[in-house]
């Protein structure tokens, strides 16, 4: 499967931190997007990437009668996923896994943890910013 470019992942990046402080996005936890509409970092991410229109992402709204009643769920490829980007995503847009992990005093963390535990997008959008190379390692190609 090929990758975006360098700078498509650069621009992607810019507006994912955007859209992260912008407010537009109502956080929640556990999901990339709840049935209420809320929606974890990743989620937002994924978001993103849909309104490219670069890949064939589809999405399945939640289903009261079926094991995602809580969740949209996103399928690329052969990887369906409700919690965190669907690991054919990530690869396409080249993350360094699928659940956001960065790298802070020599252990790892990870985007999904910070947001399930309830940090900001503002001051996750500051994590992104801090640690993108981490994050998209196309991106400390420099």
């Amino acid at each position: 499967m090929s990758q975006i470019s360098k700078l498509q992942t650069r621009e992607l990046v810019k507006d994912w931190i955007a859209a992260l402080r912008s407010g537009q996005y109502q956080q929640g936890q556990g999901k990339l997007r709840s049935w209420d509409n809320t929606y974890c970092c990743l989620g937002v991410l994924v978001d993103l990437i849909i309104d490219r229109n670069w890949i064939p992402i589809v999405v399945y709204a939640p289903d009261v009668d079926n094991s995602h009643r809580d969740r949209y769920l996103y399928e690329y490829g052969q990887s369906l996923q409700g919690n965190y980007v669907p690991i054919s995503v990530a690869d396409y847009i080249g993350m360094s896994d699928n659940n956001g992990r960065y790298k802070v005093c020599g252990s790892y963390e990870y985007l999904a943890e910070n947001n399930d535990e309830g940090t900001s997008f503002k001051v996750i959008a500051q994590i992104i910013e801090d640690h993108q190379a981490d994050l998209f390692p196309i991106l400390a190609e420099d």
